[in-house]
C-alpha cells in the first residue's frame, strides 16, 4: 500500500469556478481528470511539480500522467487565468497546496 495518497478536496470542490469551467469545455471530464491528477502529484512535493528533465514542465507532467501535452497545456492556461496556479519554465506552484503542509510520498 506503499502508493496510496490520501487526498483532501474542499465539499465544493465540484462546485468550483476552475472545475465548472473545466467542464464547459468539449472534452472537459478529461480536463477534470487531468486537474485532479495534477494536484495529486503535485500534494507529494509540497505544492510544487517542478522540471527534471530540462524540458517544459507541461512536457513533463504530460509524460508522467501519460497524457497529450495540448490537454495539459490547456488546463493549465484555465488554472493560471483563475489564479489557482503560478507557472515559471520550470516550475508549478499548484496555490492550493501550497499554502498547506505537503503530503508524505
Amino acid at each position: 500500500m506503499d502508493n496510496e495518497i490520501f487526498f483532501r478536496l474542499s465539499e465544493d470542490f465540484f462546485k468550483s469556478r476552475a472545475v465548472r469551467q473545466l467542464r464547459r469545455i468539449a472534452g472537459g471530464d478529461t480536463y477534470v481528470v487531468i486537474y485532479l491528477r495534477m494536484l495529486i502529484a503535485a500534494a507529494r512535493k509540497g505544492g510544487h511539480i517542478r522540471s527534471e528533465i530540462g524540458a517544459s514542465v507541461a512536457y513533463e507532467i504530460a509524460l508522467e500522467l501519460e497524457e497529450v501535452q495540448e490537454n495539459i497545456d490547456h488546463v493549465l492556461r484555465i488554472l493560471e487565468g483563475l489564479k489557482l496556479v503560478s507557472i515559471s519554465d520550470t516550475d508549478i506552484v499548484f496555490k492550493q497546496i501550497a499554502e498547506h503542509e505537503a503530503l508524505p510520498e
